[in-house]
């Protein structure tokens, strides 16, 4: 694991390829770009990383990756890196990204035979039904969202 928890005006972290197993920025409230890729992380917690408005966290082996509570995220990478199966099955989203995030939603898909996007409230699953479809190309079979 990397402990960051003292380091409160960090704004980027770069620790990607580094066979990190848990990873905690919740308390970095300043961190605005995480790289985390590449490693291979069970744990992962960002509920205190209120600025973060950019993760790539593909290549890792999260069942689940919650950014519910990071509300000013606009991108968010969790593509399979290297060939390897994502072992991604939920991610928790409930910021303004998702208008924007449709590449991560079909990337973090890759690999996952069914992986539930959870949105937060009914009208976000409708819109995002509506606008994120197998037939535009911005997801892949199998992934669904839920509340």
């Amino acid at each position: 694991s990397l402990d960051v928890s003292q380091n409160t005006a960090l704004t980027q972290l770069n620790c990607h390829d580094n066979q990190l197993t848990s990873l905690s920025v919740s308390n970095n409230p300043n961190l605005h770009y995480l790289f985390a890729s590449d490693n291979q992380l069970t744990s992962f917690d960002a509920a205190g990383a209120t600025t973060l408005n950019y993760i790539k966290i593909g290549g890792n082996n999260l069942v689940s990756l919650d950014l519910s509570q990071n509300l000013n995220l606009q991108q968010i990478h969790c593509e399979n890196q290297g060939g390897v199966a994502s072992t991604l099955e939920h991610i928790y989203l409930t910021g303004p990204c998702l208008v924007s995030c449709g590449f991560v939603i079909k990337a973090a898909q890759q690999g996952t035979s069914n992986l539930q996007i959870h949105v937060g409230t009914t009208f976000r699953v409708n819109y995002a039904t509506n606008q994120f479809t197998i037939a535009n190309g911005s997801i892949s079979a199998g992934t669904t969202f839920v509340i």
